[in-house]
């Protein structure tokens, strides 16, 4: 690989600068701070990408926000020209590969430059003074491991990690370790097998207490499935209680129902033939009734022309009566609905303390949910405690009850401990007067005397070794161990104690919480968690009324302004009907009665001869004849035989229309609640029935509850030490730990080993190459004053003509010098694969004038194959540079 040129848009100091590289050799000379590192890093940044934060490295991101990053051109073997773009604020620092008209990422430009990576690149071909200068701190075998790792990988990196992975394996296992993880790992092993061991006989008492706990937990478990099933079906019937009128309304129209027989068309023909029939029969009653009064009447009444003047308003109104009729009907249902409706919601704020002005909120089932499961499980935690607290303090009390009798059973634990023990003298003394009597006297006294010597003799030893009690020690050891185990009571308390008043605590914050879900959707008297979960669905249904009642006043005002125009149209009549303090039913009457009678003046003015009012009788005759039988194909589908059939017919449609429209209203509200029929009665049954069972639930699960939490406290007790099956599980765990950590430690072990046999392998075949050609490039280096390097013995020494020099024996300079030309001498072996162009920065501080004029002839030499790149300072490099011709690039003020 080989640079061309990078193009860098901001990155340090620089900002839109162009740097072009030479295919060979070349030297970058700038006074200190120029920007040469910063060109080194922005290389190594489009390369491998940007460096992470750090406090103690230089950050190199713009100050003024600009783009950070810039492009690079390189050259590869097999791909070409290679331009690699890379900018901070751009796909997370990702680059952007192009090679011709392919564009690539990150991943591409890996492959491009694998197997170089930031850590090749760093140690082996960048020249920096400090890995020139690290040989001089190693000791004699550092230095020949050291020496024979560069000669396989240019680097250390082999012997550090053969150390490292030896260093693993001995924080894993020693074989006079202790705190190791393997040391501690084997002695747990053996410790679990002692607790097996141990717990083995105890696996029948054990096992009956476990199979008690299982058949307490299932059926404790099916016992709270019960519960909750029977809290939704008393949930359920609550609510078809509260909805039972409207079921039984629903069931009354069910049972009512009938399908409409009369099309929408049918209906409003048979309505125009009714009106038509009407107003024909109308007609001919006028002209009856005008035939029999002969035209005797008032025609020049006020009333009359008061009428001819407003004919058109009057026949207006008089058409309408039966809409006007149909909306009176509508407005009174309206009513009646609005009024039922305000009667459930007033029930329902008053059971509940609702205000109107605050209504209740609907519950979210699942926060709620939450915050009910919370509460119970507290609950029973609570319960559970008590019964532990209670356990404890039975046995603390027993505790105590032995601590006091066993100080009463040895007072002596209060006495004094260098109290002595007095022992009676009266046996010696009898034993003093029977030898002094044996000696003086003789015969049978005197056998009577040795008898009573003896005797004495005798009482005064058992005084002294024949009482045997206790020992003080051991009954003090017994009297402390059982304070202890009154201590060990009374720590367990004081944790029930306070573990309760932690569950009070939570308990209260949890009702609080409740509390301010409450009052937050403005429940009102719903405070409690039974009464919100069994009564939630009273919100809902009185939000839904609300909204009903909204609706029907909506309604009933737009019928009502609908009447009330009605009614103002009538007022012009006033003068003329008794109109006042009637209803608009009754006054459509009077109008209708009114404009027939005025019809009929009408009608008498203007015909007086009885032959043309018996001539107009019959043609409305023939005229009612023509029109029913052009109905008669209608009147046979609608099953009509006569034409006063039709009202009834078409008001018994309208009453089926609001019948179904109204099921359809129920049917979407309670049809899910009623799944089956059942009445009144029977709902209170089953209510009562529900809440026995519920309540017999509750005390069972109550009395499980404690009996659950004693075994489980008896469990506990035996299994402290952990169940044989716990223990099984942990003898296979720790089995699997064991053998996890053997298993690493036997790896680090072997792969140390292995690196330490290959490394030396592949030295051995490396080493005499890499040692020829470095003392090649360090006869240049030094103007052949040494030409040859050796290792024997373990030892790195240089030849010249005369003897050799121990590396310890040379000057810091020559030490820079070997270390350059071994490192070069690597890279002139791996020539065949030029990785990465060779960088070096200022790395030539301890040589001289003729060491730095070496260097340079050694660089030119060896940029044949590899190309080379000087960051410098120093204007004597630059004046030996320019004598070999040599590119120099100035950059910063030097430019």
């Amino acid at each position: 690989m080989r640079l061309i040129k990078a193009e860098i848009t901001a990155f340090g100091k620089w900002r839109n600068q162009v740097f072009d590289f030479e295919q060979d050799n070349q030297l970058f000379y700038g006074r200190n701070e120029a920007g040469k590192s910063t060109l080194y890093q922005f290389i190594s940044a489009m390369l491998f990408g940007f460096p992470t934060k750090n406090k103690k490295k230089k950050d190199y991101t713009p100050k003024d926000g600009a783009a950070f990053g810039g492009r690079l051109w390189l050259t590869l073997p097999t791909y070409g020209e290679v331009m690699i773009e890379r900018y901070r604020q751009q796909n997370k620092g990702q680059a952007k590969v192009t090679i011709g008209e392919q564009v690539g990422d990150e991943q591409l430009l890996k492959q491009l430059l694998a197997p170089l990576t930031k850590e090749l690149f760093q140690q082996v071909f960048t020249f920096q003074q400090e890995q020139l200068t690290e040989l001089e701190a190693l000791k004699e075998n550092e230095l020949h491991e050291s020496l024979i790792s560069l000669g396989i990988s240019g680097s250390t990196h082999l012997f550090q990690k053969r150390q490292a992975y030896h260093t693993k394996a001995q924080h894993l296992f020693k074989k006079k370790g202790q705190k190791l993880p393997l040391n501690q790992a084997l002695l747990q092993w053996q410790e679990l097998q002692q607790q097996i061991q141990k717990k083995q006989a105890q696996e029948a008492e054990f096992s009956e207490l476990i199979r008690q706990q299982q058949q307490m937990e299932m059926t404790y478990g099916q016992t709270r499935k019960e519960l909750a099933q029977g809290e939704k079906k008393l949930s359920e019937l609550r609510q078809q209680q509260l909805n039972l009128p409207l079921y039984k309304e629903w069931v009354q129209l069910k049972s009512l129902l009938k399908k409409p027989t009369l099309t929408t068309e049918q209906k409003q023909q048979l309505q125009e033939v009714y009106q038509q029939q009407q107003q024909l029969s109308r007609q001919l009653e006028e002209l009856e009734q005008q035939l029999e009064k002969q035209s005797g009447m008032d025609q020049q009444s006020a009333r009359y022309y008061f009428y001819l003047e407003h004919e058109e308003q009057i026949q207006t109104l008089v058409k309408q009566q039966m809409a006007t009729q149909l909306m009176v009907d509508e407005q009174s249902r309206l009513a009646q609905q609005y009024q039922e409706l305000t009667f459930e919601l007033t029930r329902l704020a008053q059971q509940w303390d609702w205000a109107e002005n605050q209504p209740p909120r609907p519950v979210n089932q699942e926060d709620f949910a939450q915050l009910a499961a919370q509460m119970d499980q507290l609950e029973e935690a609570r319960v559970q405690g008590a019964v532990r607290r209670e356990m404890i303090q039975e046995q603390r009390n027993q505790v105590e009850d032995e601590v006091n009798q066993f100080e009463t059973n040895h007072p002596e634990l209060f006495e004094r401990e260098n109290k002595k023990t007095k022992h009676s003298p009266i046996p010696w003394l009898i034993a003093g007067i029977g030898l002094v009597g044996g000696i003086m006297l003789s015969g049978l006294l005197r056998v009577v005397f040795l008898l009573l010597m003896i005797g004495g003799a005798g009482g005064g030893l058992w005084t002294i070794f024949g009482k045997k009690q206790a020992s003080p020690q051991v009954v003090r050891e017994q009297w402390q161990e059982k304070l202890n185990q009154l201590d060990i009571y009374e720590e367990k308390l004081a944790q029930e104690l306070a573990q309760e008043e932690r569950i009070r605590e939570k308990f209260q914050q949890l009702t609080d919480q409740l509390a301010a879900y409450v009052d937050a959707h403005h429940l009102g008297q719903m405070k409690t968690v039974p009464l919100i979960k069994e009564n939630a669905y009273q919100v809902t249904q009185y939000l839904a009324w609300v909204k009903e009642q909204q609706t029907v006043r909506e309604q009933s005002l737009q019928q009502q302004a609908e009447l009330d125009k009605w009614t103002a149209a009538c007022q012009f009549l006033q003068e003329w009907l008794p109109l006042q303090d009637k209803s608009l039913t009754e006054k459509m009457t009077l109008i209708h009665q009114f404009a027939k009678e005025m019809e009929q003046l009408k009608f008498a003015r203007s015909y007086q001869q009885n032959t043309l009012l018996k001539q107009q009788m019959n043609q409305l005759r023939k005229k009612q004849k023509e029109g029913l039988a052009q109905q008669a194909e209608l009147f046979k589908e609608t099953a009509i035989t006569y034409l006063a059939e039709i009202p009834a017919r078409l008001q018994q449609e309208e009453l089926a229309q609001k019948n179904q429209k109204r099921y359809e209203e129920l049917t979407k509200t309670i049809g899910q609640l009623f799944k089956s029929e059942l009445t009144e009665a029977s709902l209170l049954q089953m209510i009562e029935e529900t809440e026995a069972v519920q309540q017999q639930l509750n005390d069972k699960k109550n009395q499980l509850s404690e009996l659950r939490q004693r075994n489980k406290l008896q469990v506990e007790m035996l299994q402290s030490d952990g169940t044989l099956d716990q223990l099984y599980q942990e003898e296979s765990q720790q089995k699997a730990v064991l053998l996890e950590l053997a298993t690493q430690w036997g790896a680090l072990e072997v792969a140390s080993e292995f690196l330490g046999d290959l490394s030396t392998e592949l030295s051995e075949r490396q080493l005499p190459q890499l040692l020829k050609k470095a003392g090649e490039y360090l006869a240049i280096l030094t103007n052949d004053r040494y030409r040859e390097l050796t290792l024997e013995e373990g030892v790195l020494a240089i030849m010249n003509q005369q003897q050799a020099f121990s590396v310890y024996e040379l000057s810091t300079g020559t030490k820079d010098q070997l270390m350059m030309a071994i490192r070069f001498a690597y890279l002139s072996l791996e020539g065949e694969r030029i990785l990465a162009p060779v960088m070096i920065d200022d790395g030539w501080l301890h040589y001289d004038h003729q060491r730095k004029q070496c260097l340079a002839k050694l660089l030119q030499e060896f940029s044949e194959k590899y190309q080379v790149i000087c960051f410098s300072s120093d204007k004597e490099m630059v004046s030996y540079y320019q004598e070999l011709n040599q590119p120099v690039i100035r950059i910063g003020d030097e430019r």
